[in-house]
């Protein structure tokens, strides 16, 4: 039984040993990003996957924080509305909501180069929601 265990085992592993073509081994240097080399040394060109960039909806967390913001802001409190739209950037350095919030903070504070600053950084990144544009279009212009 060992005996034919053995012979088994050998068999598998010989047959995988073996191959009918070349083998791909993948590249990883920066001027073939989009290639693999075969073993015979030919680079061959590998299409790459297309995935479709996923709209995820806000972390709770930061939708807090933005919301906190906005609310200390509409206190006056303009100070503890730019220390939370900072946390906020350090979540989603990408969310036009929380610069618009250091646009309107910085306005209040009669600091109009940091205000317009913040709003020019905000319509960097495009808002579903037209009104924050528009809001950020008007600072900036300030």
């Amino acid at each position: 039984m060992k005996y034919l265990v053995s012979i088994f085992f050998l068999s598998v592993v010989v047959s995988c040993a073996s191959t009918t073509g070349p083998v791909v081994i993948r590249d990883s240097s920066p001027s073939l990003k989009d290639s693999t080399r075969t073993t015979d040394g030919n680079a061959v060109a590998v299409a790459q996957p297309v995935i479709p960039a996923k709209q995820s909806p806000q972390p709770p967390l930061l939708e807090s924080i933005i919301q906190q913001a906005n609310e200390v802001l509409a206190l006056g409190d303009t100070n503890k509305s730019i220390a939370l739209a900072e946390k906020g950037l350090r979540i989603d350095r990408k969310q036009p909501r929380l610069y618009l919030v250091l646009a309107k903070a910085y306005l209040e504070k009669n600091n109009q180069q940091q205000s317009r600053f913040f709003a020019q950084q905000g319509l960097r990144y495009r808002s579903v929601d037209k009104m924050i544009e528009s809001e950020l279009r008007q600072l900036a212009r300030q």
